[in-house]
């Protein structure tokens, strides 16, 4: 893993340097650059394959294409001899020189070869190209900047900002957007003007005599799942027509035991994030095979919180790992700052703690590191799923015109009735609402902003905006649901998470279970192999049960516990200095009345309170790293 950035446009050596020193963490053992008179591209080196030889940027053999690059290809061997085969020499045997050489042989569309997980950009400099490419599922990042005839692209926004012609400003749909979610779920930052190139996307800038046309990028999506939602003839029993689960389940264990040994492709040290639940113990079960004394590590937070470092415990003897804890206390919030400035953007999911805590754990172990993210996504691991399928069938039965009024009522009530927030039942009568998997954080924006910028930000509510882009279809509710959360639930905020919080102590993080074969052959299941009644993950469960002892197997899903109550009122001081200082108050966003209400006995929260208090927060230290550049960590 690595890190890429650069420029079009223009020529200054000092702020491509500033740009990749930016991005040291994520590249710290090596680092290169290429430059013309309207082109250059940066690149750091995080060495995982061919330690000697994988110095970017790398070229062809007449050097007229150059390519920087920030992932992994692990079915490069293949491709590889492939190439070879066709008449390519190599010089090195990093799975980097394979794209090159893809790019060659095949041309547009070659990236549709590649299995793993990447950001790239490669020039091509007989036709005046340049193309940027991000993984299918967003596993790596990638920003870009149009300014004027500049263009600017990073693997992290920070990198960017190094230009210091631009002058960040808050775009505040993207705000409203990070305060319904809580993280941001749009392509567009909350930094004006810089957005997120989408996964499974190619942009190719062309050069228009001496410099390249940025105004007329060419954007193209090269990868969707096919969605078929019933099973292929080899999967049906010919006696009664109905799935056979043995051949289903057969098949998707090969998917995933193929990818969990694909990935543990390094010349470097690797190991697991286990967590006790399903989806990391059957990596380590699956990694077990592989290598004899797995490395696992677990986090906990004290006596008082249901946690699961139990089941890691339990999970770990059973397959003799070398195993690791690190439990996390309340003060862990002192390093919040930290992991809001390797986020680059606001993101108030208090889990972004302990995964860099124990990341920098296990740094001193550890170069590469399996997690299980994804899988909830693609298998309907999440109660909501279950939640839905239900209110599915009783939704027909309710009149529009009582939909309308509750719904109108619901969104604009802002306390809670019978330990829930009263939007949160709105999903019962609206499916779009779902995108959400839980009440919005805020919805109360009238009530919230300052007249002045409530009057600016557009007033579509955000899940209906999700909704508007993977709802209209005749897909299941089931297969909406998932899609949608694989387009913007995952690269927008979970796989964020994993990749910042690991690269911020030069860890790759690889995520096995969203191979994107085995997402593809999910899309084709039909929604019942997924949930079956209660049952969530129903066919991965039967896939893997011979793998797990049975308390692993039978499970409920269990989300990562972070005691969120308990944490923001630990943090007391801390919340109440950063939210009522005259520095603060003066951005002008928010009436303080409402801010004043929502601090009022911090000692006695609950959670919708605590992750409304923590947005503000990680908001004001974000404000203050990026946009102030007055906190400095």
């Amino acid at each position: 893993m690595c890190a890429i950035c650069g420029f079009l446009n223009l020529e200054d050596s000092s702020l491509l340097k500033g740009m990749m020193n930016k991005l040291k963490h994520r590249g710290p053992d090596d680092q290169g650059h290429y430059t013309n008179d309207s082109l250059s591209l940066g690149h750091r080196r995080l060495s995982i394959i061919d330690l000697a030889r994988g110095h970017q940027p790398i070229s062809n053999e007449d050097e007229s294409i150059w390519l920087i690059f920030n992932g992994e290809i692990y079915n490069y061997l293949n491709l590889r001899e492939e190439l070879e085969k066709k008449g390519h020499d190599f010089s090195t045997k990093s799975d980097t020189e394979v794209i090159v050489h893809l790019y060659e042989e095949f041309g547009e569309g070659f990236e549709k070869k590649m299995r793993g997980v990447w950001a790239f950009a490669l020039y091509d400099l007989n036709k005046g190209m340049l193309m940027l490419c991000r993984d299918r599922l967003g596993v790596k990042p990638l920003y870009y900047l149009q300014l004027g005839e500049k263009f600017f692209f990073a693997s992290e926004i920070k990198a960017i900002l190094e230009y210091r012609e631009y002058i960040p400003e808050v775009d505040l749909n993207a705000l409203k957007n990070f305060l319904s979610f809580r993280y941001n779920n749009s392509n567009q930052t909350l930094f004006k003007d810089i957005k997120k190139l989408p996964p499974a996307t190619t942009m190719t800038i062309f050069k228009k005599g001496t410099e390249f046309d940025v105004s007329h990028p060419e954007i193209r999506e090269y990868w969707f799942p096919d969605i078929r939602e019933e099973l292929s003839k080899e999967f049906i029993n010919p006696e009664n027509g109905r799935p056979d689960l043995t051949l289903v389940s057969q098949h998707l264990r090969a998917l995933l035991e193929e990818s969990v040994r694909m990935r543990l492709m390094s010349e470097v040290p690797l190991g697991v994030y286990l967590s006790g639940g399903i989806d990391s113990s059957s990596i380590v079960a699956m990694m077990k095979k592989e290598v004899e004394t797995p490395v696992t590590y677990s986090i906990g937070f004290g006596e008082d919180v249901n946690d699961e470092i139990e089941y890691s415990r339990f999970v770990a003897e059973h397959f003799g790992t070398e195993h690791h804890e690190i439990i996390v206390e309340p003060e862990a919030t002192e390093v919040v700052a930290k992991t809001i400035y390797y986020l680059d953007e606001p993101m108030a999911d208090f889990a972004t703690i302990p995964v860099y805590l124990m990341s920098e754990k296990a740094k001193k172990d550890l170069t590469v590191v399996l997690t299980g993210e994804g899988n909830d996504e693609i298998w309907g691991g999440y109660e909501n799923y279950r939640r839905q399928l239900k209110y599915l069938k009783w939704r027909q039965l309710v009149p529009s015109f009582l939909k309308r009024f509750f719904l109108s009522f619901a969104n604009t009530f802002p306390e809670r009735i019978g330990g829930k927030k009263l939007s949160h039942y709105a999903s019962f009568l609206d499916e779009n609402l779902s995108v959400l998997g839980r009440a919005p954080v805020f919805n109360e924006f009238e009530t919230l902003f300052k007249k002045e910028v409530y009057e600016k930000i557009d007033k579509t509510p955000p899940s209906l905006e999700v909704s508007e882009r993977y709802f209209k279809n005749n897909f299941s509710l089931l297969t909406k649901m998932l899609l949608s959360d694989m387009k913007t639930l995952l690269p927008n905020s979970y796989l964020v998470k994993a990749d910042r919080m690991t690269m911020a102590h030069g860890m790759e993080a690889r995520v096995p279970l969203i191979d994107h074969r085995i997402v593809e052959f999910s899309f084709q299941l039909p929604p019942l192999l997924k949930i079956d009644r209660d049952k969530e993950k129903y066919i991965f469960r039967i896939a893997v049960k011979d793998l797990l002892p049975k308390k692993i197997i039978k499970r409920r899903k269990q989300g990562f516990s972070v005691p969120k109550s308990r944490w923001v009122s630990s943090a007391r001081e801390l919340v109440e200095n950063l939210l009522t200082e005259k520095t603060t108050l003066k951005r002008g966003y928010f009436n303080q009345e409402y801010i004043n209400k929502l601090l009022k006995n911090i000692k006695e929260l609950d959670d919708l309170r605590a992750q409304k208090i923590w947005c503000l927060v990680t908001l004001e230290l974000w404000h203050r790293i990026f946009i102030d550049r007055t906190l400095i960590v």
